[in-house]
């Protein structure tokens, strides 16, 4: 929030994967977030599902919808980033020799 409020202010979210999947990637949730009165900001803990596949970062959008009557929203979608944390493959070809 730009300016804090001076009673709580609450919002619905909810997750949309992008490339991302629900359920597999990260656990969806959704909800209700209470910014407390003469504050700017609350914080929403994202559980992430890990695995051993190579895949690249993956992203899901966090969005923000129904602020309640004393804030409004100027930038409902954030975009989350899971940062894979392992080891892209590696394809190599060994040398050969073949008598004739």
């Amino acid at each position: 929030m730009t300016n804090a409020a001076t009673g709580n202010v609450t919002v619905n979210y909810t997750l949309t994967g992008v490339t991302a999947l629900s359920g597999t990637d990260y656990q969806h949730t959704g909800g209700t977030i209470t910014i407390t009165a003469g504050t700017t900001g609350a914080t929403r803990v994202l559980a992430t599902s890990g695995d051993l596949i190579y895949e690249g970062n993956e992203t899901f959008h966090f969005i923000l919808s129904s602020p309640s009557s004393n804030a409004s929203i100027s930038d409902a979608t954030g975009v989350v980033t899971i940062t894979d944390n392992d080891s892209q493959p590696t394809i190599s070809v060994n040398d050969i020799s073949i008598t004739e």
